[in-house]
């Protein structure tokens, strides 16, 4: 198996079975969480090891069957890793898992998951992101931050925040991939 291979639908599926389980902790990712926090940590200030991101994926330490199943498990997620890394090293089109929903009215709870992952993945090293936020970097994160579901509240009463229509959402998801290769360039030059 090529360790740089994506994962398929039936690894997705096995993968988020073991994280919905009893084996894994209450707090763990789903899959679309998980591809958001590695693509913030591939395409962040500077390398961030397995041990210290583990933890946020199991919400505390899995409980393996075996160590065949912790070969498994461990092996899917390395390669989601590796597969996220080489497709930003080489250029290619990276393209964010987001769960599928024919119904555009929830165009903005597909791709929740997937940001707060990237937003999770961003504050392991928060202080490096949060000194950029205010130039070109804070705009490539725009589409990011504005899916998040839980956007910084910067309205007052005098100039409310007008809601994100379904379209809008769609749209900001259609931007994603744009925004996640503008964000790796930047870091691979500051």
């Amino acid at each position: 198996m090529n360790v740089n291979a994506p994962l398929t639908d039936e690894d997705l599926t096995r993968l988020d079975d073991f994280l919905s389980s009893d084996a894994s902790g209450e707090e763990s990712l789903y899959p679309d969480e998980i591809h958001g926090l590695m693509t913030a940590m591939i395409c962040g200030p500077e390398a961030i090891v397995p041990s210290e991101w583990m933890p946020l994926v199991f919400a505390g330490d899995p409980d393996f069957a075996d160590a065949r199943q912790a070969e498994e498990i461990m092996g899917l997620l390395l390669r989601m890793h590796n597969n996220i890394a080489s497709t930003l090293q080489a250029g290619k089109e990276y393209q964010p898992l987001l769960p599928q929903s024919e119904d555009i009215e929830d165009a903005d709870f597909v791709a929740e998951g997937w940001c707060r992952g990237f937003m999770m993945g961003m504050s392991l090293r928060g202080e490096q992101w949060m000194e950029h936020l205010e130039g070109d970097l804070g705009n490539m994160l725009f589409p990011i931050i504005a899916l998040a579901g839980e956007p910084p509240d910067f309205s007052s009463e005098e100039d409310p925040i007008e809601p994100i229509s379904p379209e809008e959402m769609t749209d900001l998801c259609d931007m994603l991939p744009d925004s996640v290769a503008a964000v790796y360039a930047f870091w691979r030059t500051h």
